[in-house]
């Protein structure tokens, strides 16, 4: 009884203070970014290193970004280079299974015209429910993309992840906002909304979701590695 009260315990503890995120793949897949027109400050790498630290931040697998699991949280802008208002929010999956049939939750909006490194807003809270949720960026000239490449039009990745590791419960998410690249006019360079989204478990959903435990194991060869 010791024994099963203590795995019960050790499996809470992880899913609270780990990944609040859909399973990975098996082999490891990172969505290629590319240097863009930016000068290297202003290209995401310049910009994390601003913000966190290259040393202070974890790449998450392309496979275990898409799907997120109930939580509540907050979210902030961080940085922005583009020419289009960046809305942002989130999509919850209300009618299960799938995305198809829900709707946009805009969060913020960064207008246009506001550029720049370490904007620290706007910011909004969040709250999925029950359910689990996309991550999602309506950009003013441009489709609706998610984190779910599946649900984007180009059926491309236009949202990349990495984990702030000096931080509790804390990612930071960066958004291409073009189609691409067989319509010739994406950059792929990632740095048109940069937010940093810290996420706390709703842990009655969180416990009932037999695919968490998909996301443990994951977690915990990535804690090995």
């Amino acid at each position: 009884m010791k024994s099963k009260t203590k795995t019960i315990l050790t499996l809470t503890a992880l899913l609270t203070v780990g990944l609040f995120l859909g399973a990975g793949g098996a082999t490891a897949a990172f969505t290629s970014i590319e240097p863009g027109p930016e000068t290297p400050l202003t290209g995401v790498d310049g910009i994390l290193d601003q913000l966190y630290g290259l040393g202070n931040l974890d790449r998450v697998d392309d496979d275990g970004d898409r799907t997120w699991f109930p939580a509540n949280g907050y979210v902030t802008a961080q940085a922005k280079f583009a020419d289009f208002g960046q809305e942002f929010g989130y999509i919850p999956d209300l009618n299960d299974p799938g995305f198809l049939d829900d709707a946009f939750v805009p969060l913020f909006t960064v207008p246009g015209g506001t550029n720049g490194i370490g904007l620290g807003g706007p910011s909004a809270t969040l709250n999925s429910g029950n359910v689990p949720f996309l991550w999602a960026l309506n950009p003013s000239g441009a489709p609706l993309w998610t984190s779910l490449p599946s649900q984007n039009s180009d059926g491309l990745d236009h949202m990349v992840t990495w984990e702030v590791l000096d931080r509790v419960n804390t990612w930071v998410i960066a958004w291409e906002d073009l189609p691409g690249p067989l319509t010739g006019i994406s950059d792929r360079d990632f740095n048109d909304l940069v937010v940093e989204v810290t996420v706390v478990p709703i842990p009655p959903a969180f416990l009932l979701l037999g695919s968490g435990l998909v996301g443990l194991l994951g977690l915990r060869k990535r804690f090995k590695g």
